[in-house]
């Protein structure tokens, strides 16, 4: 069993579609989902363990949710918008990864594997 199947992945997603679908996709490709509509939600709903990735959908919070949600260790997190023009902002707060809506599932599934190989091999200790 490689490493990302035993991944949790927490989607803020605040549209029940869209968030329904990522989920399937997650699922599908063998990742754990724990989903909210919103990051406060997030916060109360927090998986145990922490999750290994978060995919928030940009509009949908204020800043980098990962740090908020981990009590402030790093969690590589993946933005998720409609607009192009959200793509440098999401650089400049520190995103693992800005996908562009309509998300295409492969990239998504390429998208999280990527995230989660880079945490993992810079963190100290790391396998």
């Amino acid at each position: 069993m490689t490493r990302h199947l035993r991944s949790t992945v927490l989607l803020l997603e605040p549209h029940p579609d869209s968030a329904a679908m990522f989920a399937e996709v997650l699922r599908w490709a063998g990742f754990r989902v724990e989903t909210t509509m919103s990051a406060s939600a997030g916060r109360t709903v927090l998986p145990r363990p922490t999750p290994d990735l978060v995919i928030v959908g940009l509009r949908s919070c204020e800043g980098p949710v990962s740090a908020a949600l981990s009590g402030g260790h790093s969690i590589p997190t993946i933005a998720i918008t409609s607009d192009p023009r959200d793509t440098e902002q999401a650089d400049a707060l520190g995103y693992a990864s800005v996908l562009l809506r309509p998300v295409d599932p492969a990239r998504l599934i390429a998208e999280v594997r990527r995230a989660l190989h880079s945490a993992w091999h810079s963190t100290p200790g790391a396998a």
